[in-house]
């Protein structure tokens, strides 16, 4: 049985175990490739915004799976940039060409000015079982109860499972981009069940 809480600091390390472990294939290669994922795609959240991290947990409370959120989006960009990029291509060089592109893609789209933006992973054994749906959930109630009204994901590939999954969350295209990407965007929503 799973469940959903908020992010705890002790949580940290094992939330960069299930970044590495949910990378993309070629990310998983070595750990030097993985450990530059932790450090671009998850440690900035746990560093400065762990008030919007929410976790799905098992029966040891252990978890399983993670929805993280900057809701300072130029604090984001700066921090990545000038901090985690740096420390990342210490240890694996070749991603500042994964991360230029992105980061590109991220500053180009005109969205809201209080924008998020977020990742949401969940291991193997814990996807299929409508976590993916509860973290969202828990992070959109969040978002607006702190005043963001507007959630986009960024650069989703269009014939991926997720892309599909936010399409049937609810999320609409909000604009095609080049190599079969797309951004989608939802509004936030306030929490009917508490």
């Amino acid at each position: 049985m799973y469940h959903i809480r908020k992010y705890k600091p002790s949580d940290r390390e094992r939330l960069r175990y299930i970044a590495k472990e949910t990378a993309w294939k070629s990310y998983r290669k070595t750990e030097k490739r993985a450990e530059a994922v932790a450090i671009l795609y998850n440690d900035y959240f746990t560093q400065y915004e762990p008030e919007n991290i929410f976790v799905a947990v098992n029966d040891d409370d252990q978890p399983v799976g993670y929805v993280i959120c900057s809701s300072n989006y130029r604090q984001f960009v700066d921090k990545t940039e000038n901090e985690l990029l740096p420390k990342a291509v210490k240890v694996y060089p070749p991603i500042r060409l994964v991360h230029i592109g992105l980061m590109q893609t991220l500053k180009g789209i005109k969205l809201p000015e209080r924008r998020v933006h977020f990742h949401i992973n969940l291991l193997p054994e814990a996807q299929r079982q409508g976590l993916g749906t509860a973290l969202l959930d828990a992070l959109r109630a969040h978002l607006y109860r702190n005043g963001v009204a507007y959630m986009a994901a960024c650069g989703v590939n269009r014939y991926a499972g997720s892309y599909q999954f936010y399409k049937k969350y609810g999320f609409v295209t909000y604009r095609n981009l080049m190599g079969g990407r797309a951004t989608l965007g939802i509004m936030s929503k306030e929490n009917k069940n508490g």
